[in-house]
């Protein structure tokens, strides 16, 4: 996603971005597309991971003497699992795996993007590396705000599934 990102800001705001600008067409589409293209590189990118984490699977449990069949039938007695569960957490589930990539290409294209502007742009790339930086404290510091504000999910009746909020639920969960 960082390749991709670097392709992108290249493409459209270093010294050879005057080729993406001599396209005939409005530039939030030209975003758009390179935006999509990354999306579905990124999607392809998840894809191939999860296949290659079972090949890795496979070869840690066959180095621990497991045979590949009792591994392969781990992981897919494991996802019948989520089929199990409740349709609003399965819905859910889907939609932040299909929003997933986004979490990895967003933060680079914003950089990209608002680094470019003529305010910041003075520095070159470094308003690019500034932004993003800028963009990574503040996500930190709502990551830290959302470990107290976001709900917990009970499993330990699975498939039914309770979710309440208590910030301290996390600190003094025993499993």
């Amino acid at each position: 996603q960082l390749l991709i990102s670097l392709d992108f800001y290249r493409s459209c705001y270093s010294k050879t971005g005057y080729f993406t600008a001599a396209i005939p067409e409005k530039g939030s589409t030209i975003f758009g597309v390179k935006a999509l293209y990354a999306y579905l590189v990124s999607l392809l990118a998840l894809v191939l991971d999860l296949g290659l984490l079972l090949i890795a699977a496979i070869g840690i449990g066959s180095a621990s003497g497991i045979p590949a069949s009792a591994t392969i039938d781990t992981v897919f007695s494991s996802l019948a699992m989520v089929w199990e569960l409740p349709a609003w957490l399965l819905v859910s589930l889907i939609v932040i795996v299909v929003f997933l990539p986004l979490t990895g290409i967003t933060p680079y294209f914003f950089a990209a993007t608002v680094g470019s502007e003529a305010c910041i742009n003075r520095s070159g790339f470094g308003g690019v590396v500034l932004v993003w930086f800028l963009f990574y404290l503040a996500s930190q510091l709502v990551g830290v705000a959302a470990v107290f504000l976001a709900p917990v999910a009970d499993l330990n009746a699975f498939p039914d599934v309770t979710v309440f909020y208590d910030p301290m639920k996390l600190a003094t969960a025993a499993n």
